[in-house]
C-alpha cells in the first residue's frame, strides 16, 4: 500500500474540472496505455484512451521513435492495478517518454493528477535506461517494485529522468543513478537502499529504508549539488552514507531526522557542505543552518506542521526550478511545485520537499 502521505489529492478536484488546457498527443506521437479491467487490450492500437492497449510490454512494442511516436501515456485510476507484463529488463532510450499518473479519461495535460493515478508495476525485473541523457529521456508518474533483482531502476551510464516516481524493492537499492542521472519529486522507501548514485536528487523523500535513505558517490564531477529540497527520515542506518572517496557533496534545503545511524556519514572522506539545511548531527558549518526537530505531521506524514523551523527557512536561491525537460509538456512546470504539486514557494521556501500551504 502506498503511504498515505502520498495520496494527497489537493489539487484533484481543480484539474478534473479543467475544461481547457493543452491536449494529449493524438495517437501519431504516443501509445496509450490502460488496464484491461478498465477496458485496456492488445489488440487496440493504443491510439487514444478508448483505444488503449492493456499492458506495458505490448505498449512498448508500439513505440517508433523515428516515425514521431515517442510517449507512452498511462492510467492506473487509484493506482489499484499492477502490470507484470514484463519478461525482460524495461531498457528506455533516449527521446522516449513515460507519463503515468493517468485516470483514463483525460484530455489535456493540466488534468493529470499523479500521486492519485501512479501506474503500478511490480515485477521481477528492473526498470532501465541506456545510453539516455536526462534532456531527453524520462520516467514520470511510474510506481515501481522489483520483488528480487538488485535495483528497481537502473541507469546504465547514470543517464535519464526519474520525475514524480514511488520507488521500492531491490535487494540493493531501488534506484542505481549514475553521473548524470536526475531524480525530481521522487519517493524512495521500502527497500534495502533508497539511492545509490552520483546523480542530483531534487524535492525528493527518503524514508524508513533498511539501511540508507542514499548511498552517494562524489558528485564533482557534474557540479552542481547532490541533494536539494530532500528529507531524508527514519532511515534505518542514516540518512546519506558518502562511501567513496570525493569531493564536492552538496547539500541544499534538506532535512536530515530520526535516521537511526545518523543524518550523514562520510566514510569516504568527502567534502560535504550544508546550506540551510537541518541535520539530527547537529547545527552544519555553512549559511542557514540548523539542528531542530522539524515537526513532520507524524505517522508517516513528513509534511510539517506549523511552527516547525523548518518552514520559511530555506533559500529561495538554491532552488534550482525544474531541471531539463518538465513535468510534463506543459507550462505547469513552470509554476515550481512542490511534491504534492501545490506551490513550492509560500513566502520563503521552506526545508524538505513539502512546501506548507
Amino acid at each position: 500500500m502506498i503511504p498515505r502521505h502520498n495520496i494527497l489529492a489537493a489539487v484533484a478536484g481543480r484539474r478534473a474540472r479543467q475544461s481547457t488546457g493543452t491536449p494529449l498527443p493524438d495517437g501519431t506521437q504516443a501509445v496509450y496505455l490502460k488496464p484491461a479491467a478498465i477496458g485496456g487490450s492488445n489488440i487496440n492500437g493504443g491510439t487514444s484512451w478508448a483505444d488503449a492497449v492493456a499492458t506495458l510490454a505490448y505498449a512498448m512494442t508500439l513505440l517508433n521513435v523515428g516515425a514521431g511516436r515517442v510517449y507512452i501515456l498511462a492510467a492506473c485510476p487509484g493506482m489499484a492495478y499492477n502490470d507484470t507484463s514484463l519478461t525482460t529488463q524495461f531498457n528506455w532510450t533516449n527521446n522516449t517518454h513515460f507519463y503515468g499518473g493517468f485516470a483514463g479519461t483525460e484530455a489535456y495535460w493540466e488534468q493529470r493528477n499523479v500521486w492519485a493515478n501512479l501506474y503500478k508495476a511490480h515485477s521481477n525485473y528492473r526498470w532501465g535506461m541506456s545510453g539516455c541523457t536526462y534532456l531527453t529521456a524520462v520516467i514520470d508518474g511510474l510506481w515501481g517494485r522489483t520483488t528480487s533483482r538488485g535495483y528497481t531502476a537502473y541507469n546504465v551510464g547514470g543517464n535519464g529522468t526519474w520525475r514524480n516516481c514511488f520507488l521500492q524493492g531491490g535487494t540493493t537499492a531501488a534506484l542505481y543513478g549514475g553521473i548524470t542521472t536526475l531524480a525530481e519529486h521522487c519517493i524512495f522507501s521500502s527497500t534495502t537502499n533508497g539511492a545509490y548514485s552520483k546523480g542530483k536528487y531534487i524535492g525528493c523523500l527518503f524514508y524508513a529504508c533498511g539501511q540508507y535513505g542514499m548511498i552517494a558517490e562524489t558528485q564533482s564531477d557534474t557540479g552542481g549539488p547532490l541533494a536539494v529540497n530532500c528529507t531524508f527520515a527514519d532511515n534505518t542506518l542514516a540518512g546519506i552514507a558518502f562511501v567513496r572517496a570525493g569531493t564536492d557533496g552538496k547539500l541544499r534545503n534538506c532535512i536530515f531526522w530520526g535516521n537511526a545511524g545518523g543524518g550523514v556519514l562520510n566514510p569516504g572522506g568527502h567534502t560535504i557542505t550544508y546550506a540551510y539545511c537541518d541535520s539530527q548531527d547537529g547545527v552544519q558549518p555553512g549559511s542557514g543552518n540548523i539542528s531542530a526537530d522539524p515537526l513532520f505531521v507524524g505517522g508517516g506524514n513528513y509534511r510539517l506542521q506549523a511552527g516547525s523551523p523548518c518552514v520559511n527557512t530555506g533559500s529561495n536561491a538554491l532552488w534550482p526550478g525544474v531541471y531539463g525537460t518538465p513535468l510534463a509538456p506543459y507550462t505547469l512546470a513552470a509554476m515550481d511545485v512542490d511534491l504534492d504539486w501545490l506551490p513550492r514557494k509560500v513566502g520563503t521556501i521552506d526545508m524538505g520537499p513539502y512546501e506548507r500551504q
